[in-house]
């Protein structure tokens, strides 16, 4: 038999918080149960979307022996009218564990996500554990809507369940953004000739960011006395890869890496947060509610997200760790002045990067600009709205 040495995992295997909340978040994209615990008790949760009506039975009958309940997040109580006092609080719903009936997930769909569902029944503020729940669902990309089970004292030994301390799960999303380090480099040459290198950056739990160096910026801005010219861009696999007329993504990103180079050389922190961070497949939902007549703002809200779910935090500790502490910002984006300067970076000057508009996103460019604040009175464009 193997003998194990005792050591200290924490120091060795990583930050046990983050592990924790990693191994709950598999389990939420495998739409599997997890539990969350506080000094409540313990609570069994599970996503809704992409569910069948036998698999809501059996979490139902397995998990619920008393009564269960449909978590949604406060954005999405707001976005039906239940007039709650916050949209950082989840909101909650009794719903039965004993005859769930055919329909159910489609019924649990529709209020997560119609514009108008049908016999909306009383939502109630929830507490911590619900927010938790809501929280770990987008962590995961899936809809900010789950079942919870009523509170249980402690899970049976035999309940192969993997749980999380709810605290944890506030947590983790400022610890896991401090630990991207740079893990390779390399000279990419790209389109118009423009002399790039890729520095790939990973987290703890093995997600990648990228740092494309345009030009030589440490040389160049070796004395600190310049702020660096940056970029952040998030990743829009319609836009950046397929052209989509929808956003203005892929120009930006075009126009931000040819100025960098105009500049003498730069830096663009490319992140992989789609949709503003709610993900591709949350994205085309969003694009669903958006052809049925919202707009984006209020398509984003009406799935149960913030307007915008982007966090900077880890652009901040990658600008660090390359050495560029002082920079200027191409964004027309306020909420990425405010986001990188609470990451400590100093924001010296901003700079615009304004797409040209076309008729399949004139729409979306109003509404980047009179409702989420995009400053694109730069050249002129807003007039042009």
């Amino acid at each position: 038999m193997l003998q194990t040495h005792a050591v200290d995992t924490a120091a060795t295997f990583g930050d046990p918080l983050i592990t924790a909340v990693h191994r709950a978040l598999g389990e939420m994209q495998g739409l599997r149960p997890l539990a969350l615990s506080d000094k409540s008790g313990v609570r069994f949760v599970l996503a809704i979307d992409d569910l069948d009506d036998a698999q809501i039975a059996s979490f139902l009958d397995g998990y619920c022996q008393g009564t269960a309940f449909l978590a949604l997040s406060g954005v999405r109580a707001l976005a039906m009218g239940l007039g709650t006092s916050s949209d950082n609080r989840a909101v909650i719903t009794p719903i039965s564990a004993k005859d769930p009936g055919e329909g159910a997930h489609a019924r649990l769909m529709e209020l997560a996500t119609a514009t108008h569902p049908r016999d909306v029944p009383v939502f109630t503020p929830a507490g911590e554990t619900a927010a938790a729940a809501v929280e770990l669902a987008k962590l995961a990309l899936r809809l900010p809507a789950c079942l919870i089970s009523s509170p249980i004292d402690q899970i049976d030994e035999n309940d192969a369940v993997m749980t999380v301390k709810t605290r944890d799960v506030e947590a983790f999303r400022a610890r896991l953004a401090a630990t991207y380090n740079q893990v390779s480099q390399a000279r990419v040459p790209i389109a118009d000739g423009i002399e790039t290198r890729f520095a790939i950056f990973r987290n703890a739990i093995g997600g990648i960011a990228t740092a494309i160096l345009v030009g030589e910026p440490e040389t160049a801005y070796a004395s600190g006395e310049k702020p660096v010219p940056v970029r952040v861009h998030s990743s829009c696999a319609t836009g950046d890869i397929f052209g989509s007329r929808r956003c203005d993504c892929g120009e930006q990103l075009q126009l931000a890496l040819h100025r960098l180079r105009d500049l003498g050389g730069g830096c663009l922190i490319y992140l992989d947060q789609e949709g503003r961070g709610l993900g591709l497949a949350n994205k085309m939902h969003a694009y669903t509610l958006q052809d049925r007549g919202l707009d984006t703002v209020d398509a984003n809200k009406m799935l149960g997200f913030h307007d915008d779910e982007r966090d900077y935090h880890a652009a901040g500790f990658m600008l660090k760790r390359l050495g560029f502490e002082r920079v200027t910002l191409l964004t027309n984006n306020p909420t990425k002045l405010h986001g990188l300067a609470t990451a400590g970076i100093e924001i010296v000057d901003r700079m615009p990067v304004v797409a040209p508009a076309n008729a399949d996103n004139l729409r979306y460019l109003t509404t980047k600009a009179k409702r989420s604040g995009h400053l694109l009175n730069d050249a002129g464009l807003l007039e042009s709205l």
